[in-house]
């Protein structure tokens, strides 16, 4: 049998403006690496690294962040990510639609390219896997991915609802999860996500 194997989480990852001027380049590239080059030797004791990526990875035409409330970061962060290690990373969260249905589409397709997993936001999510199934060793994990809301406020049509993993629908103005009972309602959504045809969550929003 395998020894027991270990799984290292960190959590968000982010680029406020100071950072995007701290890794900007003479040549105007940008440089994350010796940010998080530190991290590197604890990461490597692990055999899988999970991140939430609370960026979109829109583009420099998108424009890179300007606040701190909006997010678009160089796809040189992502590249060092996975140059430490991580493995994976959730992309559900908050800052997810920073930059529209675009910059989520644009996020994945630079996931693809570098070679980090990924799972909460959807380019084509006709054909999304919307578990990620995660095998290290013999133990095989599930990653799922959620957020509650969106900073831009964006009311998501049907289709842009399938693109985003959310806990409560966007459009309506109708929260399907009342904030104190948010915790027991995750459990339930795992449940129902995972295949527990007797899980019980808000009608309005079945998964």
């Amino acid at each position: 049998m395998d020894a027991l194997k270990k799984i290292t989480v960190i959590g968000d990852v982010m680029c406020e403006p100071p950072l995007l001027a701290q890794a900007k380049q003479p040549n105007g590239s940008y440089d994350f690496l010796p940010v998080f080059a530190p991290l590197k030797g604890l990461l490597s004791e692990a055999d899988y690294v999970i991140a939430n990526l609370e960026t979109p990875l829109a583009g420099e035409a998108a424009g890179y962040a300007d606040s701190m409330s909006s997010f678009n970061t160089p796809d040189a962060i992502a590249e060092a990510l996975k140059a430490i290690g991580v493995d994976a990373v959730s992309t559900a969260n908050n800052h997810c639609t920073d930059r529209g249905l675009e910059g989520i589409r644009r996020t994945n397709e630079t996931l693809d390219r570098i070679g980090i997993v990924h799972t909460g936001t959807y380019a084509d999510p006709e054909t999304a896997d919307r578990i990620l199934y995660v095998t290290v060793g013999n133990t095989k994990f599930a990653l799922i991915a959620y957020t509650t809301s969106n900073n831009r406020k964006v009311e998501l049509d049907a289709q842009g609802e399938k693109q985003v993993n959310m806990l409560r629908p966007s459009h309506g103005n109708k929260s399907c999860v009342p904030k104190p009972q948010l915790l027991s309602d995750v459990q339930q959504i795992v449940l129902r996500v995972a295949g527990r045809a007797d899980a019980q969550i808000c009608r309005e929003y079945p998964l």
